[in-house]
């Protein structure tokens, strides 16, 4: 299958359940997102790597050490390489499922969102 059909495959399938977060007032299906071992499976089989953001910092020459802090939604629109950003989607979601101290209370769907339609962009070319 074409890497593009691939990815839109999986933006598809995961924006869906991102509608349904959008749609429970009570966010309970956060958690169905970032406790989904589907997820995880279906970034491997893409061939995306969670490397905690590193291939995009390197990517988009990003230290933020001497770097006024960006947000991940300004390094997914600076990135022009769809690997390295499923590498970042796939470190967010790992960011939520495994760090975050209240992940209800700060998933960001919006994120998912930008970053799954630049994936889709960047698959094209």
């Amino acid at each position: 299958m074409p890497i593009i059909d691939s990815v839109n495959t999986f933006v598809e399938k995961w924006s869906a359940l991102l509608d349904e977060i959008d749609a429970d007032e009570i966010r309970a299906k956060v958690y169905a997102f970032i406790e989904s071992s589907r997820f995880e499976e279906d970034c491997r089989v893409l061939g995306f790597d969670m490397d905690t953001f590193e291939s995009l910092k390197k990517h988009c020459n990003y230290d933020s050490e001497n770097d006024p802090e960006k947000s991940f939604e300004e390094l997914v629109d600076i990135c022009s390489d769809y690997h390295v950003l499923g590498n970042a989607i796939f470190s967010q979601w790992r960011y939520y499922n495994h760090w975050a101290y209240d992940p209800r209370a700060e998933f960001n769907t919006k994120e998912f969102r930008t970053a799954f339609k630049k994936l889709q962009e960047l698959a094209c070319q």
